[in-house]
């Protein structure tokens, strides 16, 4: 039976013996992921180019001159509806330079995610480190949640454990292409403080 068909029914009896129609709810569409997860569709995902600045933290413990502290940001530039894990984190696509000697390191360095699509639920990572194998603290965001509706917006993120790191992202819509499509296989990153260009794939 197709149960898509908003003209099919199905009949049960009330307690006088009589039998009413009632018909039946019309499924939502769905898509099955490679991971075999049904999904409902998405039924429209505004795409942006991002770009942001990793500004500076405050509030982390220890000694100063132990720490070489650097930032890390990920992007999961998928709809959720394109993830095959819903919360992955995506590849690596901006790393800052080392601070050594400070407890309040600012490092004011911007990249440029260009020629991709950015879902407006992409996910943003930042992982706050030190070395190689410390990390003093992750955050997670969810793009559009961070942006509020803007443009442009600077938040402190909470690292944990009294740490701070302030960041700032800014996007704007990416017009469709031609073929319709608005958009490419990967995310070209770019890096301001080097003026160099990567190509990252997706997850």
């Amino acid at each position: 039976m197709d149960v898509s068909s908003s003209s099919l029914a199905s009949e049960s009896a009330d307690g006088s013996g009589m039998r009413r129609r009632r018909p039946i709810r019309q499924s939502t569409p769905a898509q099955s992921s490679s991971s075999g997860t049904v999904r409902p569709t998405n039924p429209s995902s505004q795409l942006f180019f991002l770009s942001g600045t990793v500004i500076r933290a405050d509030g982390l413990k220890g000694e100063a001159d132990s720490l070489e502290l650097y930032a890390k940001i990920r992007l999961n530039s998928r709809s959720l509806f394109e993830r095959a894990q819903p919360f992955s984190r995506g590849p690596e696509i901006y790393k800052t330079r080392r601070i050594k000697g400070t407890l309040a390191p600012e490092w004011r360095e911007t990249f440029q995610v260009e020629e991709t699509s950015v879902s407006s639920d992409s996910l943003v990572t930042v992982d706050l480190k030190s070395g190689s194998k410390t990390t003093i603290g992750t955050q997670t965001i969810v793009l559009d949640k961070f942006m509020e509706g803007l443009t442009q917006k600077t938040k402190w993120l909470d690292m944990g454990n009294g740490a701070r790191l302030e960041l700032s992202l800014a996007c704007q819509h990416l017009p469709p292409s031609p073929n319709g499509s608005s958009s490419g296989s990967g995310a070209t990153v770019h890096h301001k403080r080097t003026g160099s260009f990567f190509r990252r794939q997706r997850n």
